[in-house]
């Protein structure tokens, strides 16, 4: 096995050529110190780092806000659902705080989502309407998330 450092990124090369990378991802910018980015990994090698997030200096739990009985897991979505299309989805409830839809490390969806709705009253109603209706043809399982 080969280990190289090219820029920020470390790349591994095993014995066939092909590269595992490892990437720093993002620069110091305007979220300050702490903020990650960009799709590292140098060599064909799978990227670091994240997506293009502004992650910030994170809050502490007394600063954050409790979502608990607001935020749902939504299972057997369609896996071209996008996590605009579920928000949209459950925007016809109510106010959608955030809506995501999980990805592997391929960026495919795993046909799984959360969805932070603005009340819990709304998570409730959520549940009733979208539990068991076919979005693509696939019949969405909601319930609360267990986090």
């Amino acid at each position: 096995m080969l280990r190289s450092l090219v820029g920020s990124e470390m790349c591994i090369r095993d014995r066939g050529g092909r590269g595992r990378g490892r990437g720093a991802g993002g620069a110091v910018g305007p979220s300050g110190p702490m903020a990650r980015g960009g799709r590292g990994g140098a060599a064909g090698g799978r990227g670091g780092g994240g997506g293009g997030a502004d992650v910030g200096v994170p809050k502490p739990r007394s600063q954050q806000g409790d979502d608990a009985g607001r935020r749902l897991f939504v299972s057997n979505l369609p896996y071209d659902c996008t996590s605009v299309a579920l928000s949209q989805t459950f925007s016809q409830i109510g106010k959608v705080d955030r809506a995501d839809v999980l990805r592997d490390d391929n960026n495919r969806s795993r046909g799984l989502g959360v969805v932070v709705m603005g009340t819990e009253v709304l998570a409730k109603t959520a549940i009733a309407e979208f539990d068991g209706v076919e979005m693509a043809g696939r019949a969405m399982s909601v319930r609360f998330d267990r986090q």
